[in-house]
C-alpha cells in the first residue's frame, strides 16, 4: 500500500494525541506507511514522508457553495500524480 489517509479526528481517536505531530510520531513508529495524508479541514491539509512533512493551506473562493469531500477529491487526485505521474 502506498499511504494511508488520516483525518484530524481520526488522528486523535486513533492515537489518542491531540497534537498531530505526537500522532503521527505514533503512527510511524507502530506502523511501515510510506506516505500519510493527513486532511485538516478548514486548515488544509498535510502530506508526511518519513520524517518530513509538506503543509498546503486550504483555500476559498467567494463563490464557493459546498466543501464536503474536497479533502477526498485532493487525496484520490495526489493518489493518481504519485501512482502514475499524471502532469498536473
Amino acid at each position: 500500500m502506498l499511504g494511508e489517509e488520516a483525518v484530524d479526528e481520526e488522528l486523535v481517536w486513533f492515537t489518542g494525541e491531540e497534537d498531530y505531530e505526537r500522532g503521527m510520531e505514533k503512527l510511524r513508529a507502530e506502523f511501515s506507511i510510506p506516505l500519510i495524508l493527513l486532511s485538516l479541514g478548514k486548515e488544509g491539509s498535510r502530506a508526511y514522508c518519513g520524517e518530513e512533512y509538506a503543509e498546503v493551506p486550504a483555500f476559498y473562493r467567494e463563490d464557493t457553495i459546498e466543501t464536503t469531500g474536497a479533502g477526498r477529491n485532493f487525496k484520490v487526485y495526489f493518489g493518481i500524480k504519485v501512482c502514475y505521474n499524471v502532469p498536473v
